[in-house]
């Protein structure tokens, strides 16, 4: 009966543990948006819709050597994105007259000189009559004000979402 009580004890230990974990590692996953705000600065605004329109352009002539300069370096090691799979884990277009236009952005500081900004858009085509809208695109730019810096994560738009859901309350 004692072995019995032991492993029952045992068990339950377990099960705390791992329960305990679960639930750390999934409060961990949520993300704390207090901190974002509406990008405002039309300075900043076009900022990043010209960095926006250098990727999607790069993307459209399938340069691929300056798409991997461009994008930030955790999401390649990440998503393992190489020359040969770049435009697996990056859109690809085919029209010559593409433009990015940015819809909404926000950002929060991730200190004094790091901005991450959360960017919605179309991608558009120019026509005889002005633009077609060919496709929505996220992304999430990383710019380093103090450098002159930036990097690009492709978004599948997610987390614009949540932002925008939280934006909202």
């Amino acid at each position: 009966m004692k072995f019995y009580l032991k492993d029952v004890i045992l068990i339950m230990i377990v099960v705390f543990v791992l329960s305990s974990v679960f639930i750390l590692t999934s409060n961990k996953k949520r993300k704390d948006f207090s901190s974002i705000k509406v990008v405002d600065n039309s300075t900043q605004y076009y900022d990043v819709s010209s960095i926006m329109n250098k990727f999607v352009h790069n993307s459209n002539i399938k340069n691929k050597k300056v798409l991997l300069n461009m994008l930030d370096s955790n999401f390649k090691n990440e998503k393992k994105v190489t020359e040969k799979n770049i435009f697996n884990k990056v859109k690809k277009y085919s029209d010559d007259n593409i433009t990015f236009f940015g819809n909404k952005m926000y950002y929060e500081e991730i200190n004094k000189n790091i901005l991450k900004v959360y960017v919605s858009g179309t991608i558009q085509s120019a026509t005889m009559e002005g633009y077609d809208i060919i496709d929505n695109y996220y992304a999430i730019v990383l710019m380093d004000k103090s450098k002159k810096l930036f990097s690009i994560i492709p978004d599948d738009g997610k987390t614009f979402m949540e932002v925008e859901k939280w934006m909202q309350k």
